[in-house]
């Protein structure tokens, strides 16, 4: 595509595009026509607009395509013939022509050339519909916009019929070659037992088999874990060395220090010295319970001399045991005593945060940023950090965070507005040829003191919330800045770096004093016009 003028597509063209080779993207069709778009970081996926008019264009094209074959042989027939979708893209025109590229509308939809971020390649230069050359180009542009969108239906329909495909054959292939794991029968885990279940007293301990121990010499080590005494739970005191439990207060214990399961749980490695127990001969009730353990007074029961871990380990281990107390308990788990740890609030990078104070106050050391760009990341990390992790932490004091929000955000509009201003003005010193030049220069001109109005309009409100509200006296929109820049700094930084006047106010009201120039200006210009008409 030659950056002034564009060809319709061939047929060979659509060849390629239905096979995936196309030498057109779909972003590049949508700034050529100058439209406003939000886009992804990589440019793909669908696009968004904000202009209903431009909207209402997306949906006539989407209307158009639901027309149109799903067949690519047929689809490249019809896009490639002569004169194709002539109509079609003549009622577009006639539709939405003038109201999205006309001169003399508002066309905050469209981008102007020369701003930062637009590429020449793809828009050279305005595109105004009254203009011969410029209406045909946007003729052509639709219909390629129509026919990709046509293929792209295609292509959709093709990835999900093949996923569905896939689908299918590993679902029969699971069906003729069943896993060994999915004949596996399910171990079902038996339900606790309530307190004071009756219990048989004839019924012997279960003990291990001794098969891996006379092959091996010692038990397999899965089995050396637990083993289960179903012995009545009064008759036993738990000890140190028998109990699982954390510590003798914990939940499922008793007041009288007995365990209150049905059982109680003792390590294997508990028993004889001398190797595992046997299985040979009549089985016996098991013999009465050892007397308890009777521990030095230094080491209290459950307690142990080792050396100190971090809190975190403590903290987590702490939590670990109360939920195992509590997992055979049908009442809520105790609250914890640790302290609610803090909710973590990010902060600028340094370098982002030494161009912020650079851009601020430029006899500072640090680096220069180009000015987009770095609104651009101050917006972002606003949004994105400052407000998700702020949420949490200003729940005490909405009205002030939300005055910061708002402050902060008008002053990024602010910045980026008297940039436009800036490179209007040093447009507006070059001499005029053509009327269209002069018309341009008028809309652009109307369109900047609209947006000068409403920064205005909106940092006034933000003073009358700060007087009317909650602000303490003496607070003003800067100071409420400066709060605000100190939040995207970050409290780690709040002690080492600080923030002086900003002057905003001044600004503002220099802005104010221009918009109602202007329309004093314009006033008399109407009625200089309306005089000279009566004179006539």
């Amino acid at each position: 595509m030659a950056s002034g003028t564009m060809q319709y597509a061939t047929r060979q063209d659509w060849q390629d595009i239905m096979k995936n080779r196309s030498r057109l993207k779909m972003h590049e069709l949508i700034e050529r026509l100058g439209l406003r778009a939000k886009w992804s970081s990589n440019k793909r996926g669908k696009t968004n607009f904000d202009s209903p008019l431009v909207k209402e264009l997306v949906l006539d094209m989407t209307n158009i395509v639901s027309e149109l074959p799903k067949d690519p042989d047929e689809l490249v027939e019809i896009l490639g013939a002569p004169d194709s979708l002539r109509a079609e893209t003549d009622h577009l025109l006639n539709k939405h022509g003038a109201a999205i590229w006309g001169r003399m509308g508002n066309r905050d939809h469209l981008v102007k050339m020369g701003e930062p971020d637009i590429e020449p390649f793809y828009y050279p230069r305005d595109l105004y519909f009254d203009n011969e050359e410029d209406r045909e180009l946007i003729r052509t542009v639709l219909h390629w916009w129509i026919g990709l969108k046509a293929c792209n239906v295609i292509h959709a329909r093709g990835r999900l019929d093949r996923e569905r495909k896939k689908k299918e054959d590993r679902i029969k292939f699971k069906d003729e070659h069943p896993s060994p794991m999915d004949i596996i029968p399910p171990v079902l885990i038996a339900p606790a037992l309530p307190h004071g279940y009756p219990m048989d007293h004839r019924r012997p301990p279960i003990q291990f088999s001794n098969h891996s121990a006379a092959t091996y010499g010692h038990p397999p080590r899965h089995m050396q874990v637990l083993r289960l005494d179903t012995a009545p739970h009064g008759q036993y005191t738990p000890s140190t060395s028998a109990s699982p439990l954390p510590s003798s207060d914990s939940p499922i214990t008793s007041s009288q220090g007995h365990s209150t399961l049905p059982w109680r749980i003792s390590p294997l490695s508990h028993q004889s010295q001398n190797g595992p127990a046997t299985d040979h001969g009549p089985r016996h009730p098991p013999p009465p319970p050892p007397p308890p353990i009777q521990h030095p007074p230094a080491i209290a029961p459950h307690q142990h001399p080792t050396r100190s871990l971090p809190p975190l380990v403590n903290r987590i281990s702490s939590e670990l045991n109360t939920l195992a107390s509590n997992f055979l308990e049908d009442r809520p788990l105790p609250p914890s005593n640790m302290p609610p740890q803090p909710p973590t609030v990010r902060t600028l990078d340094p370098e982002l945060l030494y161009a912020f104070r650079k851009y601020i106050y430029p006899t500072e050391n640090g680096p220069r940023w180009d000015e987009s760009i770095l609104l651009r990341r101050l917006e972002t990390a606003w949004r994105d950090d400052v407000r998700p992790s702020h949420a949490r932490t200003a729940i005490n004091n909405v009205p002030l965070f939300a005055a910061h929000d708002r402050v902060f955000l008008v002053w990024i509009e602010l910045r980026r507005h008297l940039a436009d201003l800036e490179v209007a003005g040093k447009l507006w010193q070059q001499e005029t040829k053509t009327q269209e030049e002069i018309d341009a220069r008028v809309q652009q001109h109307k369109t900047l003191m609209s947006a000068s109005r409403d920064i205005v309009r909106s940092w006034d409100e933000i003073a009358q919330t700060i007087n009317l509200l909650w602000a303490p006296e003496g607070l003003n929109t800067d100071g409420l800045l400066v709060q605000a820049f100190g939040v995207l700094a970050g409290q780690r930084n709040a002690d080492i770096i600080a923030w002086g006047p900003l002057g905003v106010e001044e600004t503002i009201r220099w802005l104010d004093a221009h918009v109602k120039e202007n329309a004093a200006e314009e006033k008399r210009g109407e009625e200089l016009y309306e005089l000279k008409g009566e004179t006539r």
